[in-house]
C-alpha cells in the first residue's frame, strides 16, 4: 500500500476548524469559544455573589434592545443589579 502523499495530508486553509483553533486559543491561555467564554463568564458571575442565570438572562436582554456598546461596562458580572 502506498501511503498518501505529503500534500494530500494538508488541512484545506479555506475551512475553519473549530475545535483546532480552540485547541490552539487553550495553548496560549485565551478560551474563546463560545461555551469557554459563558463558562468563563458564569464564573465571574459566581465569584461576584451574582446569580449567573439572571445576570445572563438580564445582559443578553439588553444586548438584543440595542443596548450602546459605548456603556459595554455596565453590562459586566460586577457592575449587576437586580
Amino acid at each position: 500500500m502506498s501511503s498518501p502523499s505529503r500534500q494530500s495530508r494538508r488541512r484545506d486553509p479555506n475551512i475553519i476548524y473549530p475545535d483546532l483553533a480552540a485547541t490552539h486559543e487553550k495553548i496560549r491561555g485565551k478560551e474563546t469559544h463560545p461555551l469557554g467564554i459563558v463558562r468563563r463568564s458564569a464564573k465571574t458571575a459566581k465569584m461576584n455573589q451574582v446569580d449567573p442565570h439572571a445576570w445572563l438572562t438580564q445582559t443578553l436582554e439588553r444586548i438584543a434592545n440595542g443596548w450602546p456598546t459605548s456603556d459595554i461596562n455596565a453590562l459586566m458580572p460586577w457592575n449587576y443589579q437586580s
